[in-house]
């Protein structure tokens, strides 16, 4: 369920996004984060998208893919997907240099293995954190940033990705 409401606002993101991109005011990007918290740590593919309101706000959604299991508690655990949707805040400090903050929900699901128990577990939770956007052009950024996951326990995330702006 869950899962089909994230993707569904992912996908009406998208949608706006298309709308809004005849004003520059859309982006994606993809990129690599790295999660850690809770006894594990994770290598993730993160996708992003989203739409510029004003130059001062945008809304933006993510999703993350697990790309390995990590060891935990004498077993190990598994990022499956987790995504999120974000109100970011944009403060220009710099010509091509925008530091951010954003807030949202963000949702993580995850397997695990200890001494032959199997489980999982979903969890939704607010996430936090603040970065930095540096563009190289109207069009190609690189972006850095931290993130607090409350899901799960709480995860640290700490994430580099290319953004194309429309």
């Amino acid at each position: 369920m869950i899962r089909t409401i994230l993707t569904s606002t992912l996908a009406a993101g998208a949608l706006s996004a298309g709308a809004l991109a005849q004003d520059g005011s859309a982006y994606v990007g993809g990129g690599y984060s790295l999660l850690n918290g809770g006894g594990a740590t994770y290598d993730t593919l993160t996708l992003r998208g989203g739409v510029d309101l004003m130059p001062e706000f945008a809304i933006e959604g993510e999703v993350l893919f697990g790309l390995g299991s990590s060891s935990y508690h004498g077993g190990t655990s598994e990022l499956n997907w987790g995504g999120g949707v974000f109100a970011r805040g944009n403060l220009p400090v710099a010509e091509g240099v925008t530091l951010f903050g954003r807030a949202g929900f963000a949702v993580l699901d995850t397997d695990f293995t200890i001494g032959g128990v199997s489980g999982s577990s979903t969890d939704t939770d607010w996430a936090a954190g603040a970065g930095g956007e540096f563009s190289f052009d109207r069009n190609n950024a690189f972006r850095i940033e931290y993130t607090r996951y409350n899901s799960n326990g709480g995860y640290d995330g700490y994430s580099a990705s290319y953004v194309l702006r429309f």
